[in-house]
């Protein structure tokens, strides 16, 4: 890849659902960290390039934006990867209301 370029990574989205009252969201985004990292694949094995950190608390930074369905906290940011570079997170919270028991 081309120094200063962006690059789609493939297969580069996770997505996690929380099932917390409004008390409990807070303190698992300040604790909670999650591991990403970059792997190449080729045919039969995978080689990790590159790792990062991500803390889940930078989504506190975010700006909340509206919606038609809900409200949503964005948190978009470069963070530094292990071995040099940068990977573009970009971080959503969105309330999708009550859970039934």
């Amino acid at each position: 890849m081309q120094a200063g370029k962006e690059a789609e990574i493939k297969n580069g989205f996770a997505s996690f659902e929380l099932k917390l009252n409004s008390q409990g969201i807070k303190p698992l985004l300040e604790s909670t960290i999650v591991p990403v990292k970059v792997m190449h694949i080729q045919s039969t094995s995978a080689v990790e390039i590159a790792s990062v950190d991500i803390p889940l608390k930078d989504l506190l930074k975010g700006k909340l934006v509206s919606t038609p369905q809900s409200e949503v906290r964005v948190f978009d940011s470069y963070q530094p990867l292990d071995t040099g570079g940068f990977i573009r997170t970009i971080l959503y919270l969105e309330d999708v209301g009550e859970i039934e028991n």
